[in-house]
């Protein structure tokens, strides 16, 4: 009687999923947990980053996780990015995805919680599938309206 539910793939190299082939963002995956902003800098030589285009994702103890999103001036730099796929930074391969300022702002702390009897719910970002399992990690989120209570990546002013 209804339609079946469309699965989302995740994020694709190259761009082609919700308008990423336009984009200005990249998720960068694999990164040393040592990787600065000065890092991403280097290994993006020749691409041009946004001011504060620059998200070091953490996790809930504020490690790094490995993972960035950088925002680039243009969609030519965006893309000249992506050639970067695969290549090294302090021994380590980096995978370099399309993404979007969506992705980049829940990933930041964004989306609201989710709110509950007690008014507890996380934030949106990577650690919401944790949470289902480990209620050690739930965050406060008001009434379940607004931005959740985000801690979740370290900004670098660039």
């Amino acid at each position: 009687p209804f339609p079946p539910k469309k699965r989302g793939g995740g994020e694709k190299k190259g761009g082609g999923e919700g308008g990423r082939d336009n984009s200005r963002v990249v998720k960068c995956r694999g990164l040393p947990w040592t990787a600065s902003e000065d890092d991403l800098k280097d290994f993006f030589a020749g691409s041009k980053i946004s001011k504060d285009g620059i998200y070091l994702v953490v996790n809930h103890a504020g490690r790094a996780s490995g993972e960035a999103y950088v925002k680039f001036a243009s969609t030519e730099d965006a893309a000249q990015a992506l050639k970067k796929d695969r290549e090294t930074m302090k021994s380590r391969y980096v995978e370099v995805f399309a993404s979007d300022e969506s992705s980049m702002e829940d990933a930041r702390g964004g989306g609201g919680g989710g709110g509950g009897a007690r008014g507890q719910g996380i934030g949106g970002g990577p650690l919401r599938e944790l949470a289902r399992h480990t209620r050690r990690h739930r965050r406060s989120g008001g009434a379940g309206s607004g931005r959740g209570s985000g801690g979740r990546l370290r900004e670098c002013a660039t």
